[in-house]
């Protein structure tokens, strides 16, 4: 019962991030978190990965591979 208290916690911050990015405001980072800054970025100004992909010239999967942090 308790991890459900938890994830309940995590997806409320989540939640209220995700609606703070979509009003346009984009807090600090640490720049380990590159993939994190580029969804927050994204989400913050209502583009999908498939529109920004096509506006960098490069596949979706990229951008996907690039916010979860994987080089390969």
């Amino acid at each position: 019962m308790n991890d459900l208290f938890i994830l309940r916690n995590e997806l409320t911050s989540e939640i209220s991030e995700y609606e703070t990015l979509l009003v346009g405001y984009i807090p600090e980072f640490d720049f380990k978190g590159f993939g994190k800054l580029l969804i927050k970025l994204r989400i913050s100004q209502h583009i999908s990965q498939k529109s920004l992909a096509e506006k960098l010239h490069v596949s979706a999967a990229m951008i996907s591979r690039d916010e979860r942090g994987n080089t390969m």
